[in-house]
Formats: structure tokens, C-alpha cells, sequence
């Protein structure tokens, strides 16, 4: 049987015919999905699986005892597992979308340079003999903090960042072009590396890794332009959420989980230095400390906004679909005419009292 439309009250302004004004229909009952609820604790399980699958089966790099290297390891890996997802659910409501608007190009360009600065940090204190030697000569002897997930974590994150930028060539932007102070904080976070490691290069100074050019100096100074990258990357976008008064396009998962992630790290950088008496290596990898900490902030920010400031603007009109036959009840998507509680020929059944021109579908 099809549905009735909503009997409206025809307004006192509108003429007689039936054609003189639009009535909006009563919208069908919207069907019951997953809660919130359900939906994050799904994810958290899944990132927790999926961390504590790697921490059992990879092996582990850290320095701790027993059982403290295995918890470090299941930590690491499940930070990783967090901060990693949490780049595509992004990437793949661009997809759903075909557009970027909501989403913002300065942060996913400062995010950009961020990251491969940090990939080079991570894996020259990862993979470089040298440089882990020059760390434990201005550290006390002490090895740095840096561990495999840290390295995996930073070089995908760069692709994972390279692959958004160019969704935002593709997809439509709304108009949306980088600020003229993105422009110029991305070029002299390229410049001022070069010109450091060109003046390293030439000797410039004393050669000791704790002169100020040195190449241990040099990729503190990458490491720290990871933070100042994160700590800038997140103003555009949360000015563009109050700015539009909406999180729409800016996918609520990146946050969750980046959140997670962030929460992790710091969790076991402090329980390394703790375990192995090595609180230098926390203040050795400011980078590492400084992101999860920021991010911590920033998300509690966008989750602010879109749970509780924007809670009732998240209709996405590039998500949008047409209602289906089956939940309108009607034959076609096209809207019967209007009815009005004063009409005559409206029976019960919804279909005319007689045979004259009403608006019923003549017994279809």
C-alpha cells in the first residue's frame, strides 16, 4: 500500500487552486542506524586488534625487561595502527564526496612538509650509525628513543598526505586556494633545511654533534619543525569548523583515532624512560612527545565541535542521495500533488469521494 501524504492546512495567503502554493510532504521516518557509540567502540577494537597482533608477532626494538618490552612493543604497534588509519577515513570520504570542500588545503599542505621532515628525523636516528653514535655522546651514552613504528609511522604518513594533496588537483575545492601565509611558512620551512645543511656541509663551525651545525642539530631542527607544523596545521581547520559552523568534510574518524594515537605515543615514550631510568630519551625526541601532546589538544577541540557546537550541522549536500521507493511508498521518486485538510473528495482512503478531477492517481 503507498503512504499518505501529510494533510496540511492550506495557508490563509494561498489561493484556491491547488497549484498556488508548495506544501512540503511529510518526510518518512528516518530508519534507526548505528549509534556513535557503537561505531567507536567497533573502531577501538579493531585498532586494538590490530595492535596487538603486530606487537606479538613483530619484533620488538626497545631496550625494556621483560614483560615490559612486550607491552612497549603491543603500544607502539597499536599507536601506529592508530595514527596510520586515521589518515584514509579522510581520503576516502573525499572519494565518497568527489569534492574537498570542508576539508582544509593549508592544513593538508603544512601536513605535508611535516611529515617528510619528520620521516627523515625518524629514520636518520633509526637507521644512521652516526647519528646514533653522536646521540649518545651528548646524551650520556644513553640510545635514542626511536623505535620501527615511529619510522613506518612518519613515512606513511607523507604518502598517505601526498595522496590527499592530490585528491585536492582532482576534486572540487569550492573556490578554496592556499593562504598567502601557508605559502610562505612552507617555503622557508624548504629553504631554511637546505641552507642549514649546506652550511654543515661547507663546515661552518666546529664539527662536534654539539656544535650548532652539525647534522644531529640539523635534524633536531627538522624534528621541530614537525611540531611547530602540527601545532600550525590544526588552526586552519578548526577556523574553518567555526568559521562555517560546521565539521561537514571533516571526517570525525581522523580525529578519533589521531586522538588514540596521540594518547598511545605519549603512553610509551613515558614508559620506556621510566623502565629503562632514561628520561632524556623523552626530552631526545621532543618531536615524538610534542605531537602527541598537541594533538591531544587540538582533537579535544574538533570533537568539542562536532559532538556538542555543531551537533545538528552535519547534513553533507555532496552526500545527499534521493529517498528510496521503498521508504517514500510511492510508485515514482516524483511527489504526488499537495492535499489540505479542508478538501472535500479527501476520503479515508486517501482517493476521491467521485469521479470528478481530483488529485487522487485514479485508483492506480
Amino acid at each position: 500500500p503507498r503512504a499518505r501524504p501529510m494533510l496540511t492546512a492550506r495557508p490563509r495567503h494561498a489561493g484556491t487552486g491547488r497549484g498556488d502554493v508548495f506544501v512540503k510532504l511529510a518526510e518518512p521516518p528516518a530508519q534507526e542506524g548505528t549509534s556513535d557509540a557503537v561505531k567507536i567502540a567497533c573502531g577501538a577494537a579493531a585498532v586494538i586488534g590490530i595492535g596487538v597482533l603486530l606487537g606479538l608477532t613483530a619484533p620488538s626494538t626497545s631496550h625494556d625487561a621483560e614483560p615490559w618490552d612486550t607491552i612497549s612493543n603491543i603500544v607502539g604497534w597499536t599507536y601506529f595502527a592508530a595514527w596510520t588509519l586515521s589518515f584514509w577515513p579522510q581520503f576516502v570520504l573525499n572519494y565518497w564526496r568527489k569534492s574537498v570542500v570542508g576539508m582544509s588545503l593549508d592544513f593538508q599542505c603544512l601536513n605535508m612538509v611535516g611529515y617528510i621532515a619528520y620521516s627523515i628525523f625518524n629514520a636518520a636516528f633509526y637507521w644512521s650509525p652516526s647519528i646514533q653514535s653522536d646521540y649518545k655522546l651528548t646524551h650520556g651514552g644513553k640510545p635514542n628513543l626511536v623505535r620501527l613504528p615511529d619510522v613506518l609511522f612518519a613515512l606513511h604518513g607523507a604518502f598517505a598526505t601526498v595522496c590527499t594533496i592530490v585528491q585536492c588537483f582532482i576534486y572540487d575545492r569550492g573556490g578554496q586556494k592556499l593562504s598567502l601565509l601557508t605559502k610562505m611558512v612552507t617555503a622557508a620551512i624548504v629553504v631554511l633545511p637546505i641552507v642549514f645543511a649546506l652550511c654543515v656541509l661547507a663546515g661552518v663551525g666546529s664539527l662536534k654533534p654539539a656544535a650548532f651545525f652539525s647534522w644531529l642539530s640539523l635534524l633536531y631542527f627538522l624534528s621541530g619543525v614537525k611540531v611547530f607544523v602540527t601545532f600550525t596545521k590544526y588552526c586552519p581547520q578548526a577556523y574553518l569548523n567555526y568559521k562555517r559552523q560546521s565539521t561537514v568534510g571533516w571526517n570525525i574518524w581522523n580525529v578519533l583515532l589521531d586522538f588514540t594515537g596521540g594518547t598511545l605515543s605519549i603512553a610509551q615514550l613515558v614508559m620506556d624512560g621510566i623502565v629503562t631510568d632514561n628520561f632524556a630519551g623523552i626530552t631526545g625526541d621532543p618531536a615524538k612527545f610534542g605531537l602527541g601532546f598537541i594533538s591531544l589538544i587540538f582533537d579535544t577541540i574538533f570533537m568539542i565541535q562536532h559532538y556538542c557546537l555543531y551537533q545538528h550541522n552535519r547534513d553533507d549536500p555532496a552526500l545527499r542521495r534521493l529517498p528510496s521507493v521503498a521508504s517514500v511508498g510511492y510508485a515514482s521518486l516524483e511527489a504526488p500533488p499537495p492535499r489540505y485538510a479542508d478538501d472535500d473528495d479527501v476520503d479515508d482512503d486517501g482517493g476521491d469521494d467521485g469521479g470528478g478531477g481530483g488529485s487522487g492517481d485514479g485508483g492506480a
